[in-house]
C-alpha cells in the first residue's frame, strides 16, 4: 500500500471505530454488511464465470485502492493503481472452449483505456504542473467514468444484453 495513505487510512478507521458519546445510533440499513460477490449467472459456462469472477475481484482491490487515494487527492498513487490496473493481463476471448460474452471482453477493453486515461491524469499532475492539471473534480469525474464501465460490466454479467443500457 502506498505509505502516504497508511496515517489517513488509519486515522479514518479510528474515527469510525469510536462514535461520540452523545451522538445517536446510525439507521441500521447504513450497517448492512455488503453482499459477499455477485450471484452466478446461468447464461456463462461455469469455467469462464470462474475467470471473469477471478478478474473481477482484482477489479476490486484495485478500484477500493484507488478511491482511497483519490478521496484523499494521492495523485501519485492514483496514477499507480490506474496503471497497474490497465496493465493486467485481460481475459481470452475463450475459456476452455467456451467463449466470453462479446460485450464482456469489449467492457475488459474500455476499463483499460479509461484506467489509462486516470493514469496518464495522474502523471500529467505532477508537483511541478500547473494547478489545473490538479484539479479534484477531474480526478472524480474520470474515476466515475472507470466505475461507470465496472456497472456495465456487472449488467454483462448477470443480464445478456443490458451492458450498455443507459
Amino acid at each position: 500500500m502506498h505509505r502516504k495513505l497508511l496515517l489517513p487510512l488509519a486515522l479514518l478507521m479510528a474515527c469510525q471505530t469510536a462514535p461520540a458519546k452523545d451522538s445517536a445510533p446510525a439507521p441500521t440499513a447504513s450497517r448492512a454488511a455488503p453482499r459477499k460477490g455477485l450471484p452466478k449467472p446461468e447464461h456463462i459456462s461455469e469455467d469462464v464465470r470462474d475467470a471473469i469472477a477471478s478478474k473481477m475481484r482484482e477489479h476490486g482491490d484495485d478500484m477500493t485502492v484507488m478511491l482511497w487515494s483519490i478521496l484523499f487527492l494521492d495523485l501519485q498513487g492514483s496514477g499507480e493503481y490506474a496503471r497497474a490496473m490497465a496493465a493486467r493481463p485481460p481475459i481470452p476471448d475463450t475459456v476452455d472452449g467456451h467463449e466470453v460474452p462479446k460485450p464482456i471482453l469489449e467492457l475488459q477493453h474500455e476499463l483499460r483505456a479509461r484506467a489509462e486515461i486516470l493514469a496518464t491524469m495522474a502523471a500529467a499532475a505532477g508537483e511541478e504542473s500547473p494547478a489545473a492539471t490538479r484539479d479534484p473534480r477531474k480526478f472524480a469525474e474520470a474515476f466515475g467514468e472507470l466505475t461507470r464501465v465496472c456497472v456495465a460490466c456487472h449488467a454483462a454479467y448477470l443480464y445478456p444484453g443490458r451492458a450498455n443500457e443507459k
